[in-house]
């Protein structure tokens, strides 16, 4: 099997944590509620997106995600005065919030961020970025600006070579403006793999990396063959976009072990699915809860749920038996499900027919 843990350490500060991570993400786009700015009236909060990281940050221990985009434009603090600092940060480089792309959870279109956005600005983010604050940069990306996978690879090691005491991640993309997803550049990867060697994990997005589970499950799968071939077996591949538990049970288990999204915002996790936060409150919490309280008692059940999900993941790894991820999915036939999934991709890989 692919699926792996791995060991991450941060090389500024030592800190360090196992694979898989199941990481919560904050943004501003496509929240109306947290991209409101201007400092509350005791001047605690500088946005709606800073009021509802701290609502949680307790309960967020390990990792988050968050974007260079948002602390730039002030819907965030500076990570001096970022509240609940987790052991590893990830620092998105901003190109979602400018950007129309949509996650798979996304429930409706998306509407870019209007502020402004550019690599210059976004180097002046990290090159502030205390060297005792454990962080994950992320290479930076634009909707508006693509390069071929040479390309990308060498922007990125220019724009973490002052850094070498942080982690650094290449997050792969499109070559042209005009592809959906990242097949040619995945493509180049696969072919060029010792170039990865340079970062400490490679990124790809959900909705970039395939058009359909299965595709999705394959990409992952090969380049994480391709990587091991070329001895960057330490290497993890992230995924991002994809943190509902069943999605992030399958790309474990073609190979990927880092996964962030917004889904824990958007919905209630409840045997290994996603559902409408509103429906799971009156069961979980009775009919008297009012929406917030559900909105609220739902992410931070979520929080929790995560962490499950990250140790049933580990145990899986172990032991190689699907029933352990009943725990993720208790629904009639899930062990089935996830032995049927590892099965067709098995086939896929070796060329085999069923």
């Amino acid at each position: 099997m692919l699926c792996r843990t791995t060991k991450i350490t941060h090389r500024g500060t030592g800190a360090s944590l196992e694979t898989p991570l199941l990481v919560p993400s904050f943004s501003s786009k496509g929240f109306s509620r947290s991209s409101s700015r201007g400092k509350s009236k005791n001047g605690d909060f500088v946005s709606g997106l800073h009021r509802q990281f701290e609502a949680v940050g307790e309960y967020i221990t390990d990792t988050v995600l968050v974007s260079a985009f948002d602390i730039h434009h002030g819907y965030l603090p500076v990570p001096d005065k970022l509240p609940n600092y987790p052991e590893i940060l990830f620092l998105d480089s901003g190109g979602y919030e400018v950007s129309d792309y949509a996650d798979l959870s996304d429930i409706e279109e998306p509407i870019p961020k209007a502020e402004k956005w550019t690599e210059d600005l976004y180097k002046g983010v990290i090159s502030k970025w205390p060297a005792e604050k454990t962080v994950v940069f992320v290479s930076y990306d634009h909707p508006n600006e693509r390069r071929d996978f040479t390309g990308q690879v060498k922007a990125a090691r220019e724009l973490f070579r002052p850094y070498s005491q942080h982690l650094r991640t290449l997050l792969l993309k499109p070559e042209t403006t005009e592809q959906e997803t990242i097949n040619e550049t995945l493509e180049s990867a696969m072919a060029r793999a010792n170039e990865l060697k340079h970062f400490d994990i490679v990124g790809v997005t959900e909705r970039e990396v395939g058009n359909s589970p299965s595709s999705r499950m394959l990409n992952i799968a090969k380049l994480r063959l391709a990587m091991d071939h070329a001895g960057l077996l330490g290497i993890p591949i992230h995924v991002f976009g994809a943190l509902d538990p069943l999605s992030a049970t399958l790309y474990f288990m073609a190979g990927a072990e880092i996964f962030d999204g917004l889904t824990w915002l958007r919905y209630a996790y409840n045997q290994g699915r996603c559902v409408y936060t509103h429906n799971h409150g009156p069961v979980q919490f009775g009919l008297l809860e009012r929406d917030k309280g559900v909105r609220a008692l739902t992410q931070v059940d979520n929080l929790r749920e995560l962490l499950k999900i990250q140790g049933t993941l580990r145990e899986f790894k172990h032991t190689k038996n699907f029933g352990k991820l009943v725990k993720l999915g208790a629904w009639p036939g899930a062990e089935k499900f996830f032995a049927d999934a590892y099965d067709s991709l098995d086939t896929q890989l070796n060329g085999r027919a069923k």
